[in-house]
């Protein structure tokens, strides 16, 4: 329980930033994304889609910028997952994913961002520490990235893991 004042606490910090332009590094951003499972669940996940909430109040020199993330995370899939232990039946696995980020502004248009964070298991899977480092590029009020993620959960299930483009929107 205690992890949803966290992720009030975030939302109200990221309500706030709706004054940020596209050329001023802080702000609020909306991303969505759509990717490919890898790694523990390939075979049992066919797609992996979120929609994630960036908070940017840190900037430093235009070039390092620091901030909260939060988002929605579902892989989609209901096949049988196979391991030495045990089988394991994978629905729909999904998480709210709440942390920080940094971003490295490399010039104008390219950017580096990586996440940081707790992912809170939802549909009765456990919780874990998740990064998502992404490299983008800016376009006026949109960009554009591709990503990889990674979820570590308990060891009765597998770690999430996957690559896929998204689009940002900066409010």
């Amino acid at each position: 329980m205690k992890y949803y004042k966290l992720i009030i606490l975030a939302a109200f910090i990221s309500l706030s930033g709706f004054n940020a332009n596209a050329q001023n590094s802080n702000g609020l951003e909306a991303s969505v994304h759509l990717g490919i499972p890898t790694e523990d669940i390939e075979d049992a996940v066919n797609l992996v889609y979120g929609i994630d909430f960036n908070y940017y109040f840190i900037n430093i020199a235009e070039v390092l910028n620091f901030g909260f993330t939060g988002g929605y995370i579902n892989f989609n899939g209901d096949q049988v997952l196979t391991s030495e232990s045990a089988n394991l039946a994978l629905p729909d696995a999904s998480f709210l994913r709440v942390g920080g980020l940094g971003r490295i502004n490399f010039n104008a248009n390219v950017y580096l961002i990586v996440d940081l964070g707790y992912a809170i298991g939802l549909d009765d899977i456990e919780g874990g520490g998740f990064y998502q480092p992404k490299i983008g590029f800016n376009s006026g009020k949109f960009s554009f990235f591709v990503y990889y993620q990674k979820i570590y959960t308990d060891t009765r299930f597998p770690n999430y893991s996957s690559v896929g483009l998204g689009a940002t929107y900066h409010f």
